[in-house]
């Protein structure tokens, strides 16, 4: 006697019992398996310890930068993104997500002025909502600024990877809700037409359906110390629900022609000897095919093994306890509430011709089962891998609406930007670090896939640019304020040297008359006053030019005291170089920004610098990832080393 015909009779004699055991199991089960939901968590594409996530807990820890960030997609009928209205309808919006307790920054067009907040047709806008807590807890995040986010002006939609992920599993509870409406009528439909009765139909989706309630169950105390992705729940009830009815329509079907010659404490056991022995062996395979996922780095692949195993576990646990059981309970009622009468030998004339036609041509069955399998697999060649994205969601929900409108109108790959942590020999905001912080920059833009990069250098270049700017405009309207006074200073200063030159000589006759005769007759001052001043005023006109000459130096310096001259480095016409930027950062003009402030604290930690490569390819997609490899065959500046992550 086999060890599965011991177990048939074991089931058969013990049937009420087990029955019963599995009865409660269910019971206890129903209670669980609606919460496994809640525990899974997004994410789970990075592997431990790998680069990428490397670069994340060093983002986190020492930036200060949570990857859990939400964005805020703005919509207004008709009205420009960039008006008041808009605007004041925009922040109006935001103002309650400001004052959340896990919200650490909302960043928008209001607050900065960066055109790129504003989309391609400027009708749209967007904001970033960054939180303190990790990507795994952010639930509560993504509903409390969804409900304060609501604006009667404009529409709403919250999206991001945490908003993506919680509609994931919105999506995955509505799947499993599916698969009870559409999968298990349409299952019992089908095995109607196999079977012929009602009863032998119904038991194999009972049988899947207690596999699926008692793995679902199990998983949620499985990921109450395990990490588990969003993605176990469909395919836990997809295999769950496969399997089950899989291995008992394989057993219900042995079972049928065992009736035929045996009785049912004969007929269970001798079931369990021969299809319980294959379904034992087939689960195992499949056992074993899935625990390799448990090697992979990742917690998604990871998971997707652990849910695999317990559902294949649970399955062929069923198949070997549950169904015996039930069928000897049945026995003979098996094949009640018949549809159509059962033909001898259940259909074995087209099976048997079948059989015959391959065992006959062989070779052609192969040849064309390959070609048939070739077709199949052509689009292989051609598929286009990625990290799941708001894509895999129906249209439907509020996160995948709201990609799909960054996705159209905004620079969608800005949002979504490779991350480069660097650590410098020196301070980044030095002239050194600026400079290494340059040539690391210029290689990764360099680097195929990518279209640019953002740093801690070109955001002070940019700035200082501005600053540069600013000086020059102010400069060029200074002294052209100073060039519209020249004219005006010159004949003042002609005409007040004219007056000084004429009394002096005045001055000087009067002396010489009065010291010559005693005394000045009536009317001499006026007489030689009015000799005196033309031939005074042609002698000072004859050097307007040194006068005109000095009035211009001196307006010159007061240009200078009034306008601050630029740092070393920066030219007049605006070229920047790594030292220049250092000296204006330097200035209180740079010190006293604090929007400039906190975006250089954003990019700085230490000796470490953050840059963001902007690809050219969907970041979520294959495309972007050979960017990825380019970006990592950069050469460093010396003394300069640098980890990739991002595009997740």
């Amino acid at each position: 006697m086999s060890v599965f015909h011991s177990i048939g009779v074991f089931a058969y004699r013990f049937r009420w019992a087990i029955l019963v055991i599995w009865g409660l199991l269910l019971i206890s089960s129903s209670f669980f398996a609606p919460g496994l939901s809640g525990k899974l968590k997004g994410g789970g594409f990075d592997g431990a310890n790998s680069e990428a996530e490397r670069v994340q807990d060093l983002m986190s820890g020492e930036f200060g930068l949570s990857p859990a960030t939400l964005t805020v997609v703005f919509t207004g009928e008709g009205i420009p993104a960039r008006s008041e209205e808009f605007q004041k309808a925009q922040e109006n919006a935001l103002a309650g997500v400001r004052k959340l307790d896990n919200v650490r920054q909302v960043a928008s067009y209001a607050g900065s002025n960066d055109p790129r907040f504003i989309s391609e047709d400027g009708k749209k806008s967007y904001a970033v909502v960054t939180s303190d807590v990790s990507i795994d807890a952010t639930r509560n995040v993504v509903e409390a600024v969804r409900s304060k986010v609501r604006s009667d002006e404009l529409e709403t939609y919250v999206t991001g990877a945490p908003a993506v992920y919680q509609d994931l599993e919105e999506a995955s509870n509505e799947d499993v809700k599916d698969a009870e409406k559409y999968a298990f009528p349409f299952a019992v439909i089908i095995l109607i037409f196999a079977f012929g009765t009602l009863v032998a139909a119904g038991v194999p989706v009972l049988i899947g359906g207690a596999s699926v309630l008692t793995a679902l169950a199990a998983l949620y105390f499985v990921a109450g110390f395990y990490d588990m992705s969003v993605f176990t729940l469909t395919l836990s009830t997809m295999l769950g629900l496969g399997l089950g009815i899989d291995y008992a329509l394989f057993f219900v079907s042995r079972f049928r022609e065992e009736l035929e010659h045996y009785p049912p404490v004969e007929a269970v056991p001798r079931t369990v000897a021969t299809a319980g022995r294959s379904i034992f062996f087939s689960g195992t395979a499949v056992l074993i095919g899935l625990s390799g996922l448990l090697f992979f780095p990742f917690m998604f692949m990871r998971s997707i093994g652990v849910a695999g195993v317990v559902v294949v576990f649970v399955s062929v646990l069923a198949a070997l306890t549950l169904l015996p059981a039930l069928l000897g309970v049945l026995g003979p009622r098996i094949n009640r509430l018949a549809i159509r009468r059962r033909r001898g030998g259940a259909g074995t004339a087209f099976w048997s011709r079948s059989a015959e036609i391959v065992m006959r041509r062989p070779l052609a069955v192969i040849l064309l089962a390959a070609a048939i399998l070739g077709i199949l697999l052509f689009p292989v060649g051609h598929m286009k891998v990625g990290i799941p994205e708001a894509t895999v969601l129906p249209q439907k929900y509020e996160s995948r609406a709201g990609d799909d409108i960054l996705k159209r109108n905004f620079d969608y790959s800005a949002l979504n930007p490779m991350e480069i942590v660097a650590n410098l020999d020196d301070d980044p905001l030095s002239a050194r670090g600026l400079s290494d912080t340059r040539e690391l920059g210029e290689g990764i833009g360099g680097a195929d896939g990518v279209s640019r990069v953002e740093s801690v250098y070109t955001v002070g270049e940019a700035a200082a640019e501005d600053y540069a700017g600013g000086v020059a405009d102010a400069r060029e309207q200074a002294q052209g304020e100073a060039a519209e006074r020249v004219d005006g200073l010159v004949q003042r200063q002609i005409e007040e040297q004219t007056q000084t030159e004429t009394d002096r000589a005045v001055n000087q006759q009067l002396s010489e008359t009065k010291a010559t005769y005693g005394a000045v007759p009536p009317g001499t001052e006026e007489r030689l006053r009015a000799d005196s001043r033309p031939r005074v005023e042609r002698e000072v006109r004859a050097s307007e030019g040194r006068i005109r000459d000095e009035v211009e130096r001196r307006l010159a310096e007061e240009v200078d005291r009034k306008v601050p001259g630029l740092p070393e480095g920066i030219s007049a016409g605006g070229k920047v170089t790594p030292e220049g930027v250092a000296n204006f950062l330097e200035l209180p003009a740079a010190r006293q920004s604090e929007d400039l402030q906190t975006t250089l604290d954003s990019y700085v930690a230490g000796d470490r610098t953050l840059l963001r490569g902007v690809t050219e390819a969907n970041p979520y997609m294959q495309d972007a990832y050979g960017a990825v490899d380019a970006v990592r065959a950069v050469e460093a500046p010396d003394g300069t080393s640098f980890l990739v992550g991002g595009l997740s």
